[in-house]
C-alpha cells in the first residue's frame, strides 16, 4: 500500500507530529471538495469509513503549497 504524506507546519510549537501531519493512503479518499474564500482556499477531504471531512485551509500566500498538495494527492 502506498501513501502520500503531507506535513503541515503550524504556528505553535506543539511537538506532537500527529497534530501537524496527514497521511492519505491510496484508494482511501472518496472525494475532495475545494471552497474558494476571499483570503484562503479550504480543502475538504472525505475518506472511506468516515463521514466527517478533514479540512485544510491554504492562505492566499500559500497557493504554491496548495498546488503541491493537489499534485501529490493526484500522484502527478
Amino acid at each position: 500500500m502506498t501513501c502520500t504524506q503531507m506535513i503541515f507546519v503550524t504556528a505553535d510549537n506543539d511537538p506532537d507530529v500527529r497534530a501537524k501531519s496527514l497521511l492519505l493512503f491510496d484508494h482511501q479518499v472518496k472525494y475532495i471538495e475545494m471552497e474558494e474564500h476571499q483570503r484562503f482556499i479550504r480543502v475538504k477531504i472525505y475518506v472511506r469509513g468516515d463521514e466527517q471531512s478533514i479540512d485544510i485551509d491554504f492562505l492566499e500566500e500559500d497557493k504554491d503549497k496548495y498546488i503541491l498538495f493537489l499534485k501529490s494527492v493526484c500522484n502527478n
